[in-house]
Formats: C-alpha cells, sequence, structure tokens
C-alpha cells in the first residue's frame, strides 16, 4: 500500500513537470561604474526566451515599491524573483535593533547586529522597444543592481562595495514555465 502510493505521486509529480517548460535564460553582469567603497549601481544583463526560443518581449515587469521608491523594485507577487547566494567577506553592516525591556523598571536596550549585505534590483528595464519587430535587443532586459543592507522584511539602506565575487540567481515564471539562470558579478 504504501509502495502504491508512493508510485501515485511520483508518477502525478512526473505529469506535473513534463507539463512545464523550460524558459532559456541567461545574465551576464558588468560591474559598469561600481568599484569597491562605492554605492554605484552595477548592471545586470539579461536574455529571457520563450519556450520555444523566440525572444520573450512581454515579460511582466515589475513596478518600483511606490512606498520607498529607493528601495528598489517590488519583486514579491511578480514573475520574476532575483536571489543574492554568495557576497565578498565583509560585504556587511550593522543594523540596530531595539529589545524590549526586561520589565517595567528597565529601559529598552539597542543592540547593533551585523547584517549581510545583498544585491537589490531598483530597476528592471527592456534593452528593446516593445512592439518593434526584429529588434536585435529582443529578449534583452537591463537590471540595475545596488548594494544594500536591512533587516528581513524592513527597508534597506545603501552600503559600499567590497571588492570581490557576488554569485545570484534569476528566475522568471511564467504560468507553468520557468527559467533559472546563476550568474556572478566581480567588483574591482
Amino acid at each position: 500500500m504504501r509502495l502504491m502510493r508512493f508510485t501515485l505521486i511520483s508518477v502525478l509529480s512526473l505529469c506535473l513537470v513534463a507539463q512545464a517548460a523550460p524558459l532559456p535564460i541567461s545574465a551576464v553582469a558588468n560591474p559598469w561604474q561600481a568599484t569597491s567603497k562605492t554605492a554605484a549601481p552595477a548592471i545586470i544583463i539579461v536574455q529571457l526566451a520563450n519556450a520555444d526560443g523566440t525572444p520573450k518581449v512581454d515579460a511582466e515587469l515589475p513596478l518600483a515599491n511606490p512606498e520607498h521608491p529607493s528601495a528598489g523594485v517590488e519583486l514579491k507577487g511578480s514573475k520574476w524573483s532575483f536571489e543574492t547566494f554568495q557576497i565578498p567577506q565583509g560585504f556587511q553592516a550593522n543594523g540596530i535593533q531595539v529589545l524590549p525591556p526586561k520589565s517595567v523598571f528597565d529601559n529598552p536596550k539597542t543592540v547593533a547586529i551585523p547584517l549581510p549585505g545583498q544585491l537589490r534590483v531598483v530597476q528592471i528595464a527592456p534593452a528593446f522597444r516593445p512592439g518593434t519587430s526584429g529588434d536585435p535587443h529582443a529578449g534583452i532586459y537591463y537590471f540595475s543592481i545596488l548594494p544594500m543592507f536591512g533587516f528581513p522584511g524592513g527597508l534597506k539602506q545603501q552600503l559600499p562595495w567590497v571588492s570581490g565575487h557576488y554569485i545570484f540567481r534569476i528566475t522568471y515564471r511564467d504560468g507553468g514555465n520557468i527559467g533559472s539562470t546563476l550568474g556572478s558579478l566581480v567588483i574591482p
């Protein structure tokens, strides 16, 4: 009975995977104006295609956070996701956290907590003019990236770059289709 349940679940999983098509995606990072000890933006050039290999010219472009436009684009709920996987040693800053008092007679305490830096997407823009056929840049999107830090779910603040390798992953989901790629940004 247990084997039959496992087999049924495996077959259902394979059916779901078989329906999803991979979206070809690749990314190349360029430090552009970013150098160590600055907070200038870097650029990631992303090439995205449909499952049939044609350039994806209708990718959803998330908007800037309306409450905090300098905090970057709002990727939650969009088809894009961006993750920082690896950062150079020393790419961090202290965040201040207020601890509640232990009793009514104590004052709240503030403590500095080291927070790792992260790459933050502040803009996604097409490199092509939508609706133009035959554009050689069709399916290419520019990601503007800034170095930031902050508590999860909280506001982020800019942080100076540190020389080294930054590893990231970009994913695009379109219905059941998904494309994902790892990339590396080298800051001099």
